[in-house]
């Protein structure tokens, strides 16, 4: 039985940040070519995983910023009325 194997992966994200992926695998009676490919698979998934909800995270935090610069604009630039009177109206 092996004490403990361990490994860390660094990956970049799409968005440029570095990711940081640490796997331990302890009380193992599994051989080190075993244990390492465990590792490799593990990391491998998680990379998988994170890529895709990385970018939709990206995309989400995109829409946010748009939409707090809309309603900035929209609550700050736009002209608004108190009341208003309707002076005609006309049907066929």
């Amino acid at each position: 039985m092996t004490a403990a194997t361990n490994d860390v992966g660094l990956v970049t994200l799409p968005s440029g940040q570095p990711l940081a992926i640490a796997v331990f695998v302890s009380d193992s009676k599994a051989s080190a070519v075993i244990r390492e490919a465990v590792i490799n698979w593990a990391i491998a998934f998680t990379v998988m995983l994170l890529l895709p909800l990385s970018v939709n995270f990206a995309r989400l935090v995109q829409q946010t910023r748009l939409e707090s610069s809309l309603r900035a604009a929209l609550l700050t630039r736009t002209i608004t009325f108190q009341s208003l009177e309707l002076v005609s109206f006309d049907t066929n």
